[in-house]
Formats: structure tokens, sequence, C-alpha cells
């Protein structure tokens, strides 16, 4: 693939949970979406189809935002959000201090995620594209319903 068409997967839209994922976009802080940019640059050169943990933490907070999460979705916004925030903060807050590691099944589970977040994005670029061609607006934000 050439460099180009890896600009373009980097900057592919961002996946927000349902249809009213767009009006919680706000709640997406500006590191986290710097940390997508560059999760995906990195997922790129390695050549990995899939959304990293930055991508999947954004998708959790705009689902949490408009419904309440099941148990293993709250156990998925845990998981994500020590292991970014590591990254970020020497201390991590005490409610994530002791966030289980998943099990075997969950990651699994993490993985099809990732993969569905990865395929969603690429189709909302691809729509994206062809509504440029013909008459410019901007569609920066991709809402759909909860990954199955």
């Amino acid at each position: 693939m050439n460099g180009r068409n890896e600009m373009a997967k980097e900057n592919r839209p961002l996946v927000l949970y349902g249809h009213g994922g767009i009006q919680w976009a706000d709640a997406i802080p500006e590191w986290l979406r710097t940390a997508i940019k560059e999760e995906r640059l990195v997922y790129s050169t390695m050549g990995k189809e899939e959304a990293g943990d930055c991508e999947c933490l954004a998708y959790l907070i705009t689902a949490s935002l408009v419904e309440p999460l099941s148990g293993e979705g709250y156990k998925a916004y845990m998981y994500f959000a020590a292991k970014v925030l590591k990254k970020r903060i020497q201390q991590l807050p005490d409610f994530l201090q002791d966030v289980e590691p998943l099990s075997e099944y969950d990651q699994q589970e993490l993985k099809k995620l990732r993969v569905w977040l990865y395929n969603q994005s690429m189709k909302a670029f691809k729509i994206r594209k062809s509504v440029d061609k013909r008459s410019k607006p901007q569609l920066k934000l991709f809402a759909v319903g909860g990954a199955k």
C-alpha cells in the first residue's frame, strides 16, 4: 500500500456510539483524539487493520453517555481507561488501580470490537471520500449502533 493510502487510513473518521453519539463528540478530550491519530499511524505501519486502545476508549466514552453500559461494557471501559491513562499519567486514580485483567474470552470479544470499529471507520471514510468528490462537505465523525 502506498503512503497516500496509509495517510487516508490514519485520517479516517472516528466512530462514535449510537445515533446520538455525534452529540457527545465533545466529550472526547483533545489529547485522546491526538493519541488516536498517533496510534493509527503505529497500527498502520504494523499492518494492523483494527482499532487501538485509545479508539476503543473513545467509542466506549460515547457509549456510556448514550446508555448505561452492560457489565462487560463497564469492564472494557475500565480496562481501556486504565491502559490508556497509564501511559499518560504517573499515578492512576484509586478506582483504576485494581482493574482486573481480562479473561481470554473478554480479549477475544474486544478483538471483535477492534476489528468492527476499524471496518466501520473505513466504511465512513469511503463514504466521505465519495461525497468529497461531489460536493466537499466534511464528515469528521460517524455514529453507528452498538457493536454486535
